[in-house]
């Protein structure tokens, strides 16, 4: 429990994270930044979206692992251990 401080806001929010399905893969990139991969499942991205709404999709897939204060650089599909379909996200705070 926290006082209450009139007009100082402490940044709670619900979380939005919905439950994933299947596992992520999180990996340091080397730098200042990481590598999540998770199934194709479990991103809904639209087939044929742009470019926008891939990258906002793909946020909102990671964020039960980076948090919402994440920014996707660049992505890939890639076919994981099992033979799956999955998106290799490329990813900074």
């Amino acid at each position: 429990m926290t006082p209450h401080i009139p007009g100082f806001a402490y940044g709670d929010k619900a979380t939005t994270a919905t439950a994933l399905v299947h596992p992520i893969e999180v990996v340091s990139d080397g730098g200042h930044g990481v590598i999540i991969t998770v199934a194709v499942s479990d991103a809904n991205v639209p087939v044929g979206a742009s470019y926008g709404v891939v990258r906002k999709a793909l946020r909102k897939a990671v964020e039960p692992v980076t948090g919402d204060a994440v920014f996707v650089e660049k992505w890939e599909t890639v076919t994981d251990a099992q033979g799956n379909l999955a998106w290799k996200v490329w990813a900074h705070r």
